[in-house]
């Protein structure tokens, strides 16, 4: 549900065309956020877990691109050690914070011409 919450979050903040499965390829912008899931080791232990995010951008307009992925950088960035929850979203996650895994990546074009990039974060939830 990291994927859910995170999408929440950026739409909460004026994003839109936000997805967590594969966008209509019609459009000329869109956010995709996938879950590579998982726990750290220890998690238990320290009372939270450690999934990892990646967000692609896309869209039509490279100056566009780079400034919606680097908002959304600073963004989640600045999230860290605020506590985020959204009592509408089933099973939604009390996440701490987002830390950067590895930032932003230019990816070329896609088929239908819009720039691509990437950035990927550590999620830090709560497990009590």
């Amino acid at each position: 549900m990291t994927t859910l919450t995170t999408s929440k979050i950026l739409e909460e903040n004026g994003y839109s065309n936000i997805f967590i499965v594969d966008p209509p390829e019609l459009l000329a912008d869109y956010i995709l956020i996938s879950n590579s899931g998982g726990f750290g080791i220890g998690s238990e232990d320290a009372g939270f877990s450690r999934p990892s995010i990646q967000i692609i951008v896309a869209n039509k307009v490279k100056a566009t691109l780079n400034t919606t992925i680097y908002a959304i950088r600073k963004l989640l960035y600045n999230l860290k050690n605020i506590d985020v929850t959204y009592p509408d979203i089933d099973n939604s996650e009390l996440i701490q914070g987002y830390d950067i895994s590895s930032d932003v990546i230019a990816a070329g074009m896609d088929e239908q011409r819009r720039y691509l990039a990437s950035i990927n974060f550590t999620v830090y939830e709560n497990i009590d």
